[in-house]
Order: structure tokens, then sequence, then C-alpha cells
């Protein structure tokens, strides 16, 4: 999006976050993650979060849907670097290489840099959809074509999501394949992301309940 989030909202989620990472080591993937669908006391640690919803932010959603939409999952995560030969477990959580989300087509995430990103923090890259439909017509595999600089580098017009702290993207994950990139030694990445799905009833703030485990990985959001 062509503005950001305010220097003083920034601020307060970082706060509450490098207040959470004080004492927790990132894990040997060389990504420290809290969702809200695994811990119960999310939104009670980082209730600056709620500041993003700005009518600003609030009138782009409910345009793109045509109707009012929901939050079904939060989380924030660090990406660090690591040595690809250091570790037995995949980095990241194999999110370095190009795919999809696998979710359902009505969702959506709206991405929030917590850090100064550079194409050196390790960024997120994406692709639009019609690139990704000739990349999946052709065959597309996540641990072939999916590598790094490798078919969609060289023949795609690859976004990298970089910027200041407050930057934010709004991209449909599910039909635009993307990777997130790793950081160089001494570097890394935060970033808060929402995982959005259109509602019938106006929003009003996250709603504790509709952003749990059961619903997100659940039907009953779909009726």
């Amino acid at each position: 999006l062509d503005f950001e989030i305010d220097d003083n909202t920034i601020s307060k989620i970082c706060r509450e976050f490098n207040n959470y990472t004080q004492n927790i080591h990132v894990p040997a993937d060389g990504r420290l993650e809290i969702s809200s669908i695994n811990n119960s006391k999310f939104y009670e640690m980082f209730n600056a979060i709620e500041g993003i919803f700005s009518k600003k932010i609030i009138n782009i959603l409910e345009e793109y849907y045509e109707t009012s939409f929901s939050i079904i999952n939060t989380h924030i995560y660090r990406t660090i670097y690591i040595s690809k030969d250091s570790t037995n477990v995949e980095p990241y959580g194999s999110t370095e290489f190009w795919h999809n989300d696998s979710s359902t087509t009505d969702s959506i995430k709206l991405f929030v840099l917590l850090s100064d990103t550079t194409k050196n923090s390790g960024p997120m890259h994406i692709i639009d959809k019609e690139e990704t439909k000739k990349i999946v017509r052709n065959g597309f595999r996540k641990y072939r074509e999916g590598l790094s600089f490798g078919i969609i580098e060289n023949s795609c017009n690859v976004e990298k999501f970089i910027g200041k702290a407050g930057k934010i993207m709004i991209a449909d994950t599910n039909l635009c394949l993307h990777r997130g990139d790793i950081p160089k030694m001494n570097t890394h990445r935060d970033m808060l992301v929402f995982y959005i799905t259109s509602s019938y009833k106006p929003f009003r703030g996250i709603i504790k309940k509709e952003s749990i485990r059961e619903q997100y990985y659940g039907l009953k959001r779909l009726f």
C-alpha cells in the first residue's frame, strides 16, 4: 500500500514483541513465531495490534471483499540468519521455497513490517496471479522449481516486500506464489501477519473467539 502504519502504533507492537523475545531463543530452523491460534493470551500480550485497523485499512478491505471481513488468525514472527549446513531441520519451516498457502480462496493476508527491511534482511518475495498460473501450468513443484534463484527469478517479475517498519502489504498468498528470503548474517526480519476472510458481520475489531485454532482449522467459518 502507498501509506504506512503510524510510528506510535508500530513502536508499541515492537516493544511488546521485544519483551516477549527477551528470554526466548530462536528455534533451530531460524524462525521464531507466536500465533493467536496456539497462544490463548496472544491478544493480551500484543494488545497494540488493534491499532493497525484504522478506518483507511478497514475501507480497503471492505472494498476488496464488497462486504465485511474478519480476522481468524494473527501471528508475529522473526527470521534470522542460519547456515543450511548447520542444522538437520528444514530452514524456516521450508518457507524459503516458492509456495502458496493452500487455504480457502476467500482468504488474504495483511503483512506489516515490524523492522526496517532491506534486500539483505530476508524480505518476502511474491509474483502475481497471472505469472503464478503460467508457472503452475508448466508443472510447478515446490522442491524443484521452488528453489531460489531458479525458474521464477529468471522468468517472472518478483516483487520484494522491503521498506521501513510500518510498511503494509495485502496479498492473496493462496493464488500467488511467494517465499521468504534468507536474512544475511547479523540481520533479521520481524513481521506481523493477519489472516483475513470475508464476513457478513460488520468489522468491530478483532474478535478473540474467531481467531482460535478451532475456527482456523474447522469448517465452521465457511458457513
